[in-house]
């Protein structure tokens, strides 16, 4: 504990600071003993903070993306509308099926066979996994260009951070694995239900 606390309170070259001379727990000081404390308390709050802070990036991500969803039927305008691009529609269901049976294999494949579910143990799928994701946003925004134009690459955005922060609410462990597939599995099949009447893509 000493250590890490002298750790942290270093000072300049030839400068003495609280904690000079002492070696062990039991030499402290009062005084040394109190900052101890106040070091600790710090501590816990900037990871109070930080957590808090966190939360809050995360939730205004979500929030937004529900929100583009709702107001431009986004779903809906992917299934049905006739002005997208079918080749670019095509190839961002080709990336986003690459990445799902990554994921597949690596958060219940990789488990079953007895192994701990970590893409780095199988470092030849990473590039795989990366080159799909880089492409997939490219070409949802070029398949929906004739929808909504230039906002095309806002939406893409904001979404794509909106689901990268979902994630962070999910527990970790098995319990997380099966609500991110219980997720995914209902925007897949539900998603044809969220349109309503009066927004279909006026955003």
């Amino acid at each position: 504990m000493v250590q890490k606390v002298m750790g942290k309170t270093k000072t300049k070259k030839n400068e003495r600071h609280a904690f000079d001379g002492v070696t062990t727990e039991s030499e402290l000081t009062e005084q040394q003993v109190n900052m101890l404390k106040r070091e600790a308390r710090k501590r816990k709050w900037v990871r109070r903070i930080n957590w808090c802070s966190d939360r809050i990036q995360a939730l205004f991500w979500v929030a937004v993306s529900g929100l583009i969803i709702y107001k431009t039927n986004f779903f809906r305008q992917l299934w049905e509308n006739d002005d997208i691009s079918p080749m670019f529609m095509a190839l961002t269901l080709v990336c986003l099926g690459i990445n799902v049976m990554i994921m597949l294999y690596v958060t219940v494949g990789m488990p079953l066979k007895g192994q701990e579910a970590d893409i780095e143990k199988v470092p030849k799928l990473i590039p795989v996994m990366s080159i799909a994701s880089v492409l997939m946003p490219i070409f949802l925004v070029i398949a929906i260009w004739p929808i909504w134009g230039i906002l095309s690459i806002i939406y893409v955005f904001v979404l794509s951070f909106g689901y990268i922060f979902a994630l962070s609410f999910l527990p970790g462990g098995r319990c997380g694995t099966l609500l991110f597939w219980l997720i995914v599995l209902g925007l897949a099949t539900l998603s044809h239900l969220i349109p309503h009447a009066n927004h279909d893509s006026s955003w």
